[in-house]
């Protein structure tokens, strides 16, 4: 928390998109032992003289310990104390910076207390919306809890726009709910189009809640 408040003081930021991770950590989430498993795995695989191909596979007895780590975390989350929640929204608060949009990531596969909660403590940070990765299915499965909430959902795209399910642009997800917006990298659009973002931000600019801006060459 003191690093980024420190960074975003020194910036000059009054507005933020926080990643959930971040908020999470700063509230205390218990540590996740899934980096020390892949590397005893991958360990153990270069011992065995196994190849490594792709994402290790973990044995029965690290799977055990990640599924007792969900149960953790899932307890951590039900009983989240909330009056700590205020105090980092505060110290935000306190330097002049609000947060726009808290990054959880609810999709498609996300259980509904998993979903509410994206929601709460992103209203309880003073956001306007939670942000996700853009697929149709995650817009369906999480737009209705955004409505519930009286909350938006900012859609983030990286390579979809050049996909032939969004060649013709996001229409058909926005059409979902009013709850949906965007969450527009113009980067990641760009690179991967060589379309101009200013041609897509000029239809799409009422329903653009947020941007993403950086240096990109093209596809």
């Amino acid at each position: 928390l003191e690093n980024l408040l420190s960074y975003c003081k020194n910036a000059g930021t009054s507005n933020l998109e926080l990643m959930g991770n971040d908020l999470e950590g700063c509230l205390g989430i218990p540590e996740s032992p899934q980096q020390r498993l892949m590397a005893e795995a991958r360990a153990a695989a270069e011992k065995a003289g196994q190849p490594i191909q792709g994402r290790i596979q973990l044995g029965p007895e690290a799977q055990a310990e990640m599924a007792k780590y969900q149960e953790t975390l899932k307890a951590w989350r039900a009983n989240m104390d909330w009056d700590k929640v205020a105090e980092v929204r505060k110290r935000f608060n306190d330097l002049g910076i609000d947060i726009h949009i808290v990054k959880t990531s609810p999709g498609a596969n996300s259980s509904d207390e998993d979903i509410d909660y994206a929601f709460k403590l992103a209203k309880a940070m003073g956001a306007q919306a939670v942000t996700t990765e853009m697929t149709m299915e995650s817009a369906q499965r999480v737009a209705p809890f955004a409505e519930k909430h009286n909350m938006l959902l900012a859609l983030h795209n990286h390579m979809q726009y050049s996909t032939d399910e969004w060649r013709e642009g996001p229409d058909k997800v926005l059409a979902i709910s009013p709850s949906i917006m965007l969450n527009f990298d113009q980067g990641h659009y760009f690179g991967s189009t060589g379309n101009h973002p200013v041609d897509f931000i000029k239809k799409y600019h009422d329903r653009i809640l947020s941007m993403h801006m950086k240096d990109k060459t093209g596809p």
